[in-house]
């Protein structure tokens, strides 16, 4: 059997399900539920994710706190992982191993970070299916205002390792 990392058609249709979203947000990340970060849109190659900017989630500084961006930007390259992941989640384990953050303007409205690189990481999930050494992939996503001003540019490192099969 020849494994493949697209993308699990029912993952995508259970978190473009906003109420099963905001249960999986309520149970998994409760913090991003609580900031009331949504995903706004998630297909195979991209994945793309709002936070607000309100009571919940500004600073004393009158900007969106860095934790909410950063978490909504997490939710923008795991997502898009995990989809890519699902039918395989028993097969291979998903770990962020790194994170790198370039704050560039004042976030001060809604916020959507988008992340493009679906291929990348199926590509990768693909390779630690066929040999089981561990690889990192670092996914970029780019964080904009409603104006579409860069607010953020963050880079996750996420680790793929096949998980040891029981005899």
């Amino acid at each position: 059997m020849t494994a493949t990392a697209a993308p699990s058609a029912a993952f995508l249709r259970l978190m473009r399900s906003r109420w099963a979203f905001g249960v999986y947000l309520r149970r998994k990340v409760p913090m991003a539920a609580f900031a009331r970060i949504r995903l706004e849109s998630i297909d195979a190659d991209r994945c793309r994710v709002t936070v607000p900017y309100s009571r919940r989630t500004t600073n004393p500084f009158r900007s969106t706190y860095f934790g909410a961006l950063t978490a909504a930007a997490e939710l923008s390259t795991g997502i898009l992982a995990m989809a890519h992941l699902y039918d395989h989640r028993e097969q291979v384990a998903m770990l962020m191993v790194n994170c790198r953050a370039d704050f560039d303007k004042k976030a001060t409205d809604l916020t959507v970070f988008e992340c493009d690189q679906g291929a990348l990481v199926a590509a990768v999930i693909a390779q630690t299916l066929q040999q089981p050494e561990p690889r990192t992939i670092t996914m970029q996503t780019v964080g904009k205002n409603q104006a579409g001003d860069i607010v953020a540019r963050l880079e996750f490192t996420w680790s793929f390792k096949a998980r040891s099969r029981a005899a």
